[in-house]
């Protein structure tokens, strides 16, 4: 087990320093004429690594969660790459009845990424009451509106043999995608674990209003810390932190799956276009 070097003598007993011992370890060196990493406009468009450096390949595979229709921030992704990506969207708590994702060439399915027999496969009242007709939802209908499925599925499903990039933000859900759902794949297909993976982390301070709080009650500094440690151990890095404007309990990542095969080589290879490695 990889654990990162924390000062666990610190109290933190607020939302002002729940995140403050997570730095990224990754920049990019002053003078570099290569973009290693690309820098987008703030908490819609996070800076991610980029991902030409490190596959020889002619499209990527985008999965969005959560979404919302919100779907179009992908496209930065797609542009900024260089590459056609096929971009997957899952939300159940939505209908695109108008047909805009379609529109867009982006391949939505109701369906919400996670373990349908834990606690947080149960979107809750909250979601229901937030129901609206433009999203095409109806509350009162009998129609099983909240369909979970794990990544396994949705990879088989589509015939995908990898994931470049995964995009969330589910509200406090992700401590359940976490916890069940990445280590299933890092258990039985290491292959298909993202390469990239942007989310928001929302701790116990948070909003109550937008975040229920049985998904967070107990998530403070011990266990973001503990959260990064894991995520350290399947290979993953931090390449931007942003602390949400609007609520500082919550804030959001992007991370890198990197130490992978041939470690050394991919070192190499970012350090060559610019890259350099910073609090490991």
């Amino acid at each position: 087990m990889v654990e990162l070097a924390l000062d666990k003598s610190e109290p933190c007993d607020d939302k002002s320093c729940v995140f403050s011992q997570i730095k990224p370890q990754i920049k990019e060196k002053e003078h570099s004429g290569d973009k290693c990493i690309l820098v987008g406009d703030g908490q819609d468009n996070k800076a991610t690594l980029n991902m030409t450096l490190l596959y020889d390949r002619d499209e990527c595979v985008v999965f969005a969660a959560g979404i919302s229709y919100y779907y179009t921030l992908d496209t930065y992704f797609e542009k900024e790459m260089a590459k056609q990506c096929r971009v997957f969207a899952f939300d159940c708590t939505v209908r695109d009845k108008d047909r805009k994702m379609e529109a867009d060439n982006v391949n939505f399915s109701p369906i919400c990424i996670g373990d349908p027999t834990s606690n947080a496969g149960n979107i809750g009242q909250l979601y229901m009451n937030q129901a609206k007709d433009e999203f095409g939802f109806d509350g009162n209908s009998n129609e099983p509106v909240f369909q979970f499925k794990s990544l396994l599925q949705l990879s088989s499903e589509r015939h995908l043999d990898r994931i470049d990039l995964l995009k969330f933000d589910i509200e406090g859900h992700e401590w359940d995608f976490f916890s069940s759902v990445l280590p299933e794949l890092w258990k039985f297909n290491e292959d298909l674990l993202p390469g990239q993976i942007s989310f928001e982390l929302h701790t116990k301070w948070a909003d109550p209003y937008f975040v229920p709080q049985d998904l967070v009650k107990d998530k403070g500094r011990d266990e973001v810390n503990e959260l990064f440690s894991q995520l350290k151990n399947m290979g993953y890095y931090v390449i931007s932190k942003d602390i949400n404007h609007g609520d500082a309990a919550c804030c959001e990542f992007v991370i890198a799956r990197l130490n992978i095969k041939a470690t050394s080589t991919l070192r190499q290879r970012l350090f060559h276009h610019g890259c350099e490695f910073v609090n490991n």
